[in-house]
């Protein structure tokens, strides 16, 4: 019984979803009433290049007009690694046998490098063009969770280990803090940018937004150490006894 109940809720659900999408107006038409009614949507696309000097409208909600926003996001990641330690920490260690073929072994390490420098890539230029730190970091951290899978945990804790890559998330968070009292020390509201003095350099170019940069690279070292953390931590080895 409970089977049709759903069937028929998403059903209509369905049919509710194509009712609404029948009554928007075409993509990029003039008639988008939720432009031109909305005040908060203007802002953001009319005005987003003279007050935080990016070319993303995403980046600069994200970092700028919502900055305070972001940096809660960013507490729930720290709180969840926070959860995932206190519940794992004392576990009985139960390993897994990681690959033994050298051809992926070879092919990880090959493509790492380029696993790594393109997620910095997107960091870099998230202000820019689509990307940023939260796609950035993702990015980073699946280099590091394969070269992991292929030569096992103990490998990857030779050069970052469980409290190098915490050390590296506290650090972030500090760091974004760090830059949004920059702000108030001048006078203004936290989180703040181009209002407090901050230059924004030439929009298009990369080191252009002002504190949106800064908190860009913040956020997805955050991530990055997020991911690289809770993995480890369910990513279990199976060892030589």
């Amino acid at each position: 019984m409970k089977k049709y109940i759903y069937f028929i809720i998403s059903v209509s659900l369905f049919i509710l979803l194509l009712f609404v999408n029948s009554e928007l107006p075409p993509f990029g038409s003039g008639e988008n009433t939720s432009y031109l009614n909305n005040y908060v949507v203007k802002k953001y696309v009319d005005d987003v290049l003279d007050d935080t000097g990016v070319l993303s409208s995403i980046a600069a909600i994200l970092y700028d007009y919502r900055g305070f926003d972001t940096l809660g996001e960013a507490t729930v990641l720290y709180t969840s690694v926070l959860a995932v330690s206190v519940m794992l920490k004392n576990e009985k260690k139960y390993y897994f046998r990681h690959t033994e073929s050298t051809y992926l072994k070879t092919v990880s390490k090959l493509i790492f490098p380029f696993i790594f420098v393109y997620g910095i890539y997107i960091t870099l230029y998230g202000h820019i063009s689509p990307g940023g730190a939260f796609s950035g970091g993702v990015v980073i951290a699946a280099g590091f969770i394969l070269i992991m899978l292929s030569y096992g945990k103990k490998y990857c804790e030779y050069f970052l280990d469980y409290y190098r890559a915490s050390m590296i998330e506290s650090l972030s968070m500090l760091w974004y803090i760090t830059v949004g009292l920059f702000s108030v020390l001048a006078g203004y509201q936290f989180l703040s940018n181009k209002i407090a003095g901050i230059p924004t350099g030439v929009a298009g170019s990369v080191f252009s937004g002002g504190s949106i940069f800064l908190l860009n690279a913040a956020v997805a070292i955050k991530v990055f150490g997020t991911i690289y953390i809770l993995f480890s931590f369910i990513a279990l080895e199976e060892v030589e006894r």
